[in-house]
């Protein structure tokens, strides 16, 4: 989120398969006690001027989450890279979802 943010970007959504952790973002969920320290900072960068949803996916149904770590495995550097273009086999497993569609224009 803080990358998405310095790059300028105005709207964002973020999706996770652990619906807890989405719960606590969006404060459905009440604590006993002190929010979670990794919870905090999401909170804070989600009411910043933007346009930001979070929504909880199922993890069976996130195939292109689940494919970019191993994608990542294959490269041999640790840096943070940023997708303009998804890669060509990310962009088939989504045209092979989606057939219909003849151009894909996502940030991954």
């Amino acid at each position: 989120m803080q990358m998405a943010r310095r790059q300028g970007y105005k709207n964002l959504i973020v999706e996770s398969n652990n619906k807890l952790l989405i719960d606590m973002v969006t404060r459905s969920c009440k604590f006993n006690g002190n929010t979670p320290i990794l919870v905090r900072p999401i909170q804070y960068l989600s009411k910043l001027q933007w346009h930001f949803v979070s929504k909880h996916t199922r993890h069976e149904g996130n195939v292109y989450a689940d494919w970019l770590p191993s994608f990542s495995l294959y490269k041999s550097s640790n840096d943070i890279r940023i997708l303009r273009i998804p890669p060509e086999e990310l962009q088939n497993l989504f045209f092979m979802t989606y057939p219909g569609l003849s151009c894909l224009g996502v940030l991954v």
